[in-house]
């Protein structure tokens, strides 16, 4: 949970300290954006990479140096002489970020209760929204504190907090006991049985699992990509064109938050009694009935009486469509056998998101075509909701037991494991 939270503190930062960044360093609009995007394609980069590792030295080695990558890379890109040393350390941190977050759900979703699960899972993705609070706390008290000079540099200092997490996972935590079974049973096997889909990227690009990979970074990606769309440009959009003034804002964003977070947990819950899909189809109609309601009421200027005004129930119902991304953990995860599930869970997420980040890219182009027509390119949210909604229904269900049980019956994936050909 900590991981998870400083990992969306440490995207979001960026956000609150990207003009003091630039006036330190005299930087081009372009160059200071470089900085958030060699954060994100790190993070793609790591995901792979640490997910690979996770599958062949273990998930706890490959957590505890993500955490290792993730703190040193943000603490030093507090030191940062000049722009270009910044989105390369920047880039570091997104490397270690991409792998915190495969390493540690995976190795959750093999250690966790199986009966609680998604609820465990729900809870970690919930501190997303603590870490995005704690962000624009520290960013806009740090500079006003000290400074546009030093400020930002504070701001990223705290966010590689992860070390102390490291020295945690190094002496406390334990190694997986599903991958560390899984394991044994690959000494023992005998190689002349031993299939070559059993590991590695050409597993995972293989028949019985590439339609599981496409299908969930085509998922995670159209959440995100919803996600962006409207997150990043509704606040603006609300101040500048329907005149809601910006302490109402600030209001419906805080009450969104608590209702987001209680969201994670009861379909947390959810997805544990009724199955993945479901803890995901549900929230998934949710935000896009928000959209179709914000493309309705986008005329609707504020008059003042904030429950009359439609724009505020879109957003609230938004706000718990969101929660979706609490069962990605556990679903991700239960598609693919022990030997895959690292890469697999890792890949899917980091891809999926890095693709979703495109969002105000679209939003800001169709926005220009249109002739400066923000809400317009903000819709791009509407076939991208569909989107999500569509694939979650295709996605296969993995609510099972457990994910031991699975692998060891052999019932998901296609192919069987060790385990499961030794008959456990």
């Amino acid at each position: 949970m900590l991981g998870f939270g400083l990992d969306m503190y440490n995207i979001l930062i960026l956000t609150f300290v990207f003009d003091a960044i630039r006036t330190t360093f005299s930087a081009s609009l372009e160059a200071a954006s470089a900085v958030a995007t060699a954060t994100l394609t790190g993070s793609v980069i790591g995901g792979i990479a640490f997910g690979v590792i996770g599958d062949r030295l273990g998930r706890k080695i490959a957590l505890q140096w993500a955490l290792v990558a993730f703190s040193l890379g943000t603490i030093a890109s507090a030191f940062s002489s000049n722009i270009w040393i910044l989105i390369a350390l920047r880039f570091i941190t997104g490397i270690g970020l991409g792998g915190e977050w495969g390493a540690g759900m995976v190795l959750f979703n093999e250690a966790w209760d199986d009966r609680y699960r998604g609820f465990g899972s729900a809870a970690i993705q919930a501190m997303s929204v603590v870490g995005g609070a704690a962000a624009s706390i520290v960013g806009l008290w740090a500079i006003s504190r000290y400074g546009t000079s030093f400020g930002w540099r504070v701001a990223l200092f705290i966010g590689g907090a992860p070390i102390l997490l490291m020295i945690f996972v190094r002496y406390v935590m334990p190694e997986s006991k599903v991958w560390q079974a899984h394991t044994a049973d690959k000494l023992n096997e005998d190689p002349a049985r031993r299939n070559p889909l059993d590991n590695g990227w050409l597993a995972l690009v293989s028949k019985p699992y590439r339609s599981r990979l496409i299908g969930g970074v085509v998922w995670l990606m159209s959440y995100m990509f919803t996600f962006y769309a409207i997150v990043v440009f509704l606040p603006t959009f609300w101040i500048k064109t329907l005149g809601v003034p910006a302490s109402t804002v600030r209001t419906i964003i805080l009450v969104g938050s608590v209702l987001n977070i209680a969201s994670y947990l009861a379909l947390g819950m959810l997805n544990d009694r009724f199955g993945r899909r479901w803890g995901a189809l549900v929230p998934a109609l949710f935000m896009l009935v928000s959209v179709l309601i914000m493309w309705e009421f986008a005329d609707d200027r504020f008059a003042g009486d904030l429950f009359r005004w439609p724009m505020l129930w879109a957003y609230l119902i938004f706000a718990m469509g969101t929660a979706a991304l609490g069962v990605s953990g556990p679903w991700i995860s239960e598609l693919f056998p022990v030997a895959l599930r690292s890469t697999a869970t890792s890949t899917i997420y980091m891809g999926g998101r890095a693709l979703g980040s495109f969002a105000p890219l679209a939003v800001s182009v169709i926005a220009g075509i249109s002739g400066g027509n923000l809400w317009f390119g903000m819709m791009v949210a509407l076939p991208s909701a569909a989107l999500f909604l569509l694939s979650t229904m295709i996605l296969p269900e993995t609510h099972r037991p457990s994910v031991t049980k699975i692998d060891c019956a052999g019932v998901e994936p296609v192919v069987p494991d060790a385990a499961s050909r030794r008959g456990c």
